[in-house]
């Protein structure tokens, strides 16, 4: 077990775990949610999966169900997690923002294995945000984290838009709260 913030680390293989997410860990274990490379992540109020990458298809294939069923609700109605102080920039499907032009192979295809879609698709750090998440954006709206890149590390989400055009003219957004769909 290690600690980072005010979160700890757990893994399935040390066998070393801590308050109430031993019950978790073991009701998850025995539905065999967690692998030998599975994370969670938790404080005294939360407590979040982080599936391995062999699961980023099926969670967020999972979330995009979900999505389709909360995108008009409001945040305030659902059950979340609040995250403060990330950095939003945009991205498109072109050359320029992926290294891919239409027609290469893997192209408008995320890291999760999901086409990706204008509003619906985000990239995010998968060590800040899981892979699969939903999640809600202020003023922006609620979105899925289907993606990763490059240069998105840490409290940094970059939104999909439609064109290279839209993406240069969303800029930089600092200080955005997001709310991590429970």
């Amino acid at each position: 077990m290690v600690c980072v913030e005010t979160y700890l680390i757990m893994k399935e293989t040390t066998g070393f775990f801590y308050g109430k997410c031993l019950s978790l860990f073991l009701a998850a274990q025995l539905f065999g949610l967690f692998t030998s490379s599975s994370v969670v992540y938790a404080n005294s109020d939360n407590i979040k999966y982080f599936p391995p990458r062999s699961h980023w298809l099926s969670v967020t294939n999972k979330a995009i169900g979900a999505f389709a069923q909360i995108q008009n609700q409001p945040v305030d109605r659902v059950q979340h997690t609040s995250l403060d102080n990330f950095t939003l920039t945009a991205y498109s499907l072109d050359r320029r923002s992926t290294g891919k032009a239409p027609g290469s192979k893997g192209f408008g295809i995320t890291a999760s294995g999901t086409h990706a879609r204008v509003g619906r698709t985000v990239a995010v750090d998968p060590g800040v945000i899981p892979i699969g998440s939903l999640l809600y954006i202020r003023g922006i709206g609620w979105r899925v984290a289907e993606d990763s890149g490059g240069a998105v590390k840490g409290r940094h989400i970059d939104v999909l838009l439609a064109s290279q055009g839209q993406a240069i003219q969303f800029g930089v957004r600092r200080h955005i709260s997001v709310f991590l769909y429970d």
